[in-house]
């Protein structure tokens, strides 16, 4: 073994032999020094009592939020290990300290897209609260857990702050953390379920007068019938949203909504006007200084220029998106920059470009944990393969996809990769495994009501296998 590994292995064993050497008492003891020396060494502790209208804490870094995690590591061995005698303000204070520096940690954790590491910290907390903040950590903890593509994770947390939220009164908190659900069911193919969600949302925020909250939920019901082919009502509520978020004067969410608004534009052909609202809502982006949601329009400003077939502009918006991505510190959105530009470069024929773009896309979604992108990115690069015939490779990038898929709750894409498998089954003659793979994945399409995929699905599996000279299924 080299002599720096020997001294390291044998520098952690010293090292953990003398810490288990130590009373309890003085244990904590020292915790509690080190906890003093680096809260001091970082300009002390900055309380914050600035709340949002969501109740929670209005977060501006401080000194000590890359220490954050530590000290509440120190303040917890400080109490935990501390002699009877020593109960007491001490301990209360180190109670307190260690709340102040979880919350901390969970929010620094996030702003690095480290969504499993803020899900610990969130949980950690709600186990220190009650009442209205237990139900706000455990809501921040779903958050979390859906950001990092675990779903299931996610619903049993954003159930658990629904309940507190209920046992406290707190109906507006009741209300987002039921918006939180909706978006979650939702994102995996629980169409009605949201649906219905997001309109007791709406309910509930009507009751109150909240237009904040009205606008919120129109907003997210908009996209919901966009979805479902019910593009006049969309637009409605797009509108009644707009209204809204610039009666109250919500410009950050009035920018989102034009967004969401040219998203619905690009899906009914009306892509001019799509780039135009765009352009309205990267302005407004740029005026509150929301960089993470410049990056998202320039994304589907991207889109939309695809779709018109004007390859070169929706590269340099891609790219754009990616610059300002990297910039903003989101490491999660730059993946799915990345993502995005690859699937224009496999639809472009710049099979080397799109490669390296999806394993530089895979290696941030696998850092950040996003569970969900990184199969929506297998499955999109299994595309690849399939393009340029190399079949193996093809299929277990699909089979990973799958895998993925199922495990985060991912329905719609397992519909619809579950049918692209098909056709990779399909041209090489294996009929019998085609057939099985095209009736689940047409069988979840249609259980989601996805009929405009099936269509799209139909026609490439029998252009696929006219191509290849062997019968469609």
């Amino acid at each position: 073994m080299h002599a720096e590994f020997v001294y390291v292995f044998r520098h952690a064993l010293l090292r953990d032999a003398a810490y288990q050497l130590q009373l309890p008492g003085d244990r904590a003891r020292l915790h509690g020094l080190a906890f003093t020396a680096i809260e001091t060494s970082c300009g002390g502790r900055i309380e914050v009592s600035e709340r949002t209208e969501n109740g929670e804490f209005i977060f501006r870094p401080q000194a000590s939020d890359p220490f954050a995690l530590d000290l509440a590591e120190h303040a917890r061995f400080a109490m935990e290990s501390a002699r009877p005698d020593t109960v007491g303000r001490e301990t209360t204070s180190f109670l307190a300290g260690r709340l102040h520096y979880l919350r901390r940690a969970a929010e620094h954790l996030e702003r690095r897209s480290q969504p499993d590491h803020a899900r610990h910290c969130w949980e950690q907390l709600s186990g220190l609260e009650s009442g209205a903040e237990k139900g706000v950590a455990l809501r921040r903890a779903g958050q979390a857990s859906q950001r990092a593509g675990r779903t299931r994770e996610a619903e049993t947390l954003l159930q658990g702050a629904l309940a507190s939220h209920r046992d406290a009164r707190d109906v507006r908190a009741e209300a987002l953390t039921l918006a939180a659900l909706a978006l979650l069911w939702a994102e995996t193919g629980r169409v009605g379920d949201a649906e219905a969600t997001f309109r007791e949302v709406l309910r509930l925020s009507q009751e109150r007068d909240d237009r904040r909250l009205t606008g919120m939920a129109l907003g997210q019901l908009a996209m919901m019938c966009k979805d479902a082919g019910r593009f006049e009502e969309a637009l409605r509520m797009h509108e009644q949203a707009l209204s809204l978020h610039r009666q109250v004067g919500n410009r950050r969410s009035e920018g989102v909504e034009l967004t969401n608004l040219a998203t619905l534009y690009h899906d009914t052909g009306r892509h001019e006007s799509a780039e135009r609202t765009i352009e309205q809502a990267m302005a407004i982006h740029e005026e509150v200084g929301d960089l993470r949601s410049t990056g998202i329009a320039l994304g589907n400003l991207g889109a939309s220029y695809a779709a018109m077939g004007r390859n070169e502009a929706a590269a340099r918006a891609f790219e754009r998106a990616l610059m300002i991505h990297q910039e903003a510190g989101s490491r999660r959105f730059e993946g799915i920059a990345l993502g995005n530009l690859a699937v224009l470069y496999t639809d472009t024929g710049m099979i080397p470009k799109a490669e390296q773009a999806f394993e530089r896309a895979l290696a941030i979604h696998r850092d950040v944990g996003n569970l969900r992108s990184e199969g929506i990115a297998l499955g999109n690069l299994a595309m690849l393969h399939f393009r340029i015939r190399r079949f193996r490779p093809a299929e277990e990038a699909f089979q990973r996809a799958l895998a993925l898929h199922r495990d985060v709750g991912n329905r719609a894409y397992e519909g619809t990769h579950l049918c692209d498998y098909a056709r990779v089954l399909a041209v090489q003659g294996r009929s019998e495994e085609a057939r099985l793979r095209w009736g689940e994945g047409t069988a979840v399409l249609r259980e989601l009501g996805d009929t405009a995929e099936l269509e799209v699905q139909d026609r490439a599996m029998r252009e696929e296998c006219a191509l290849a000279g062997v019968g469609a299924l």
